[in-house]
């Protein structure tokens, strides 16, 4: 049977041996997401949150490359309410043209720089970070957004699911049961671990349950779920399923 291969992200700090202050989890082996592909979806705020805020103001950022209209790479920014509230802000949506920058170490630090007639911005991307660490990961993206003179510095938040890295195990499926019934029914065997794992998410339980007692390959990334009995668990949603080929 084929190894799991994952990139999971989690909450911490590190320093290398540079003496940068950076962040990383010990289970990043290798890269999320290849440097030549930086786009993503992010929810940016001034702090790190552990869950979702009632109300705050932040960002939303979308990095794309821009292949309609030969700009390249560019960063677009809109300010936004995160939470449940009656709260409206002004979008303000602006667009950074980025270049990428020397990396500012040896372990993946990517660093976008990018201008416009308002102000300038720099990213500092530690999605593909790659040197064994034993902290986990705070955050992913760090965004100093200049306009006006007044310097805002934001970070992404890793109870966003878009900011997770995608995670691949493969393994036999199983019934799943739990306290108080909590538990969405389905639990993936890896060796001597057991995942459990959502397929509601995504309407994947008929092809779940056709599957069940054998071994397949999962796709999708952790999400906490809240209970009574288990106050909070971690549970794979999975996006993908299929059988596994050895």
């Amino acid at each position: 049977m084929k190894k799991a291969l994952a990139a999971i992200i989690g909450v911490g700090m590190i320093t290398t041996a540079c003496g940068t202050s950076v962040n990383h989890s010990s289970d990043l082996a290798s890269a999320s997401r290849p440097a030549s592909n930086p786009s993503g979806h992010f929810v940016l705020l001034s702090k790190i949150y552990p869950s979702m805020p009632t109300c705050e103001t932040g960002v939303k950022m979308d990095i794309s490359t821009d292949s309609i209209s030969s700009k390249g790479l560019m960063a677009t920014v809109s300010n936004q309410v995160v939470g449940f509230c009656e709260l409206y802000v002004e979008p303000d949506t602006r667009s950074y043209k980025l270049t990428p920058r020397k990396s500012m170490d040896s372990c993946g630090t990517v660093v976008y720089a990018g201008e416009n007639r308002e102000g300038r911005i720099l990213i500092t991307d530690l999605r593909n970070w790659s040197c064994p660490t034993f902290a986990p990961l705070e955050y992913t993206i760090k965004v100093e957004e200049t306009r006006n003179g007044e310097i805002k510095v934001l970070y992404n938040q890793t109870w966003d699911s878009s900011n997770q890295a995608s995670l691949m195990i493969e393994g036999i499926l199983r019934e799943d049961a739990a306290i108080g019934g909590e538990t969405t029914g389905f639990a993936l065997m890896h060796g001597g671990e057991r995942y459990e794992v959502d397929f509601v998410t995504y309407d994947l339980i008929d092809l779940a349950k056709s599957l069940m007692g054998k071994p397949v390959i999962v796709t999708g990334t952790f999400k906490t779920f809240l209970g009574v009995e288990i106050p909070s668990r971690k549970v794979l949603v999975v996006n993908k399923i299929e059988p596994s080929y050895e």
